[in-house]
């Protein structure tokens, strides 16, 4: 009986082991159902999430289509920047034939200029111009020539008889408010009668007479020679001996004067851009009937400062489109001489009146630029206008 009772308590246990490791087995599996749901709901989210992310790398307004339309954008602005080059090469070789276009341009109107001052020489060749004779309204030229020729020049009666004049005449309109009397201009059959009275002009000097007479020439001609008469007359000061032959000033040595700043520079200079550029000082502008005056001016203590400044202004677009651009320039060099000079650029005079205003105000180491639009004739005028704007920029560059 005992025996029985042990055997059921034995089966009570292993029992109650079971269910203990039956319900340990349902609960673990319960667990594990848990965490297999839970990671299908992740999956379930992350599968969304994938599908999301396809929507935005496929869809309409994707990534894809996104960087799609990117790359033809891409596209579109390597062909602008070829198109773009290609243009600016296009451009830039229109830019060079326009160049050597102006060059040979420039070069043709200065051969074409060269030829018409020839011509105007030799059409000029047997002309005087006498300045200084005495002026009346109602005068009998002929006798005024006739006396000045036997009076001031003593020409003997058989030289009288020898000279042949084609035609003579004042130059100009009579006007009571003049301030000098008007040239006389005679012209003689040919070169040899002019040269008669040439030969008597020295009489001239030694009388001491008011009256000069001279040859006839072009205005370019005309002007670069009182330039080199000033020159000489400022080489003379320094007891250097000099000639002019042939429109050259010649030194005793042989050599020949030439302008240390080159002249007006040329149009292969001024198209070719230079990023040293002076500062310069702008004048008041002058306006006369239609005529604009325009100044500036720049400091300079060499040549080579005149040469480079008067080429940077003129790349300026306001200033390389005017009718005329006249400059003067003094400076003091490095052995305490004064350098000077001027450029008329056909306005013939305007560079010796803009000078002499530099002259007259003791400016040293400027240079002054001054440039007109031509509208209309103003006469005399215009070299006030060139001195009055270009001293307003000089004042104003502090010098």
């Amino acid at each position: 009986m005992q025996d029985r009772v042990k055997l059921n308590e034995s089966e009570d246990q292993f029992a109650y082991v079971e269910r203990y490791e039956m319900k340990e087995l349902l609960s673990g599996i319960m667990s594990i159902q848990q965490t297999l749901a839970n990671f299908m709901i992740r999956l379930d989210h992350q599968g969304n999430t994938l599908d999301s992310l396809k929507k935005d790398i496929h869809g309409q307004n994707g990534i894809e289509n996104r960087l799609q339309l990117v790359q033809e954008q891409a596209n579109d602005v390597t062909y602008d920047v070829t198109e773009l080059t290609e243009n600016q090469r296009k451009m830039q070789r229109e830019v060079d034939r326009m160049r050597d276009y102006i060059i040979r341009l420039e070069q043709k109107i200065h051969s074409q200029n060269e030829k018409i001052n020839e011509l105007s020489s030799k059409s000029m060749e047997s002309n005087i111009i006498i300045s200084g004779v005495q002026d009346s309204r109602d005068e009998n030229l002929a006798l005024v020539l006739n006396s000045v020729f036997k009076k001031e020049l003593e020409l003997t009666e058989t030289q009288m008889n020898e000279i042949r004049i084609s035609k003579f005449y004042r130059m100009g309109q009579f006007s009571e408010k003049q301030k000098s009397p008007r040239p006389i201009l005679v012209q003689f059959s040919d070169s040899t009668h002019k040269d008669a009275i040439m030969r008597a002009v020295y009489k001239l000097k030694e009388k001491k007479s008011p009256i000069r007479i001279s040859q006839q020439l072009p205005e370019a001609k005309r002007e670069h020679r009182i330039r080199l008469y000033e020159v000489q007359s400022a080489y003379a000061k320094k007891n250097i001996t000099s000639v002019i032959k042939r429109d050259r000033l010649i030194f005793s040595n042989g050599t020949a004067y030439r302008d240390k700043t080159g002249g007006r520079p040329q149009a292969a200079e001024i198209l070719v851009p230079d990023e040293d550029t002076k500062d310069f000082a702008c004048g008041d502008i002058v306006e006369d009937n239609g005529n604009r005056f325009e100044a500036r001016a720049v400091e300079i203590n060499t040549h080579r400062d005149v040469k480079k400044s008067v080429t940077n202004l003129l790349r300026l677009p306001n200033v390389s489109s005017a009718t005329h651009n006249v400059y003067a320039y003094r400076f003091v060099n490095q052995d305490g001489v004064v350098q000077e000079g001027s450029e008329d650029d056909d306005e013939y005079g305007a560079g010796r009146a803009l000078l002499r205003m530099l002259r007259d105000n003791n400016t040293t180491n400027a240079m002054v630029l001054v440039s007109r639009w031509y509208a209309s004739k103003i006469g005399s005028k215009r070299f006030v206008h060139y001195g009055n704007t270009g001293l307003s920029a000089v004042n104003r560059l502090g010098k």
